[in-house]
């Protein structure tokens, strides 16, 4: 298994936790007064490179991450024929179920108003 996809997903990891933390810094200090934007952006870069080079260097973590790449890479996935065809199943069931409970719910209805 080819480890830059293992790499990549830590680079998302650190633009995630890097945007995480800005909002998070920008929200707390704003309760407080207004933000340096710069030191804002700094130090949540430097929180998100420190967790992102932690968790890199766990080999649990490292390891996971391959053996459940290399399970995904073991899996057939759909063509997007099936998978439209799925939607379309999935869509229909979804038209038909909804006109029959409207059914059952405007007869309720009507006998609701009947009766009272």
């Amino acid at each position: 298994m080819d480890r830059k996809w293992i790499h990549l997903l830590f680079a998302g990891l650190g633009i995630v936790l890097m945007y995480v933390f800005t909002r998070a810094l920008d929200w707390g200090w704003s309760s407080f007064g207004k933000p340096n934007v710069s030191v804002v952006y700094l130090f949540s870069g430097f929180l998100s490179l420190f967790f992102v080079i932690l968790a890199w260097s766990n080999q649990r973590i490292f390891g996971f991450l391959h053996d459940s790449l290399t399970e995904l890479s073991k899996v057939s996935w759909p063509t997007g024929k099936e998978t439209g065809l799925a939607v379309l199943v999935v869509a229909l069931t979804v038209v038909i179920a909804a006109l029959f409970l409207g059914g059952f719910d405007a007869i309720g209805s009507l006998l609701a108003r009947v009766v009272y």
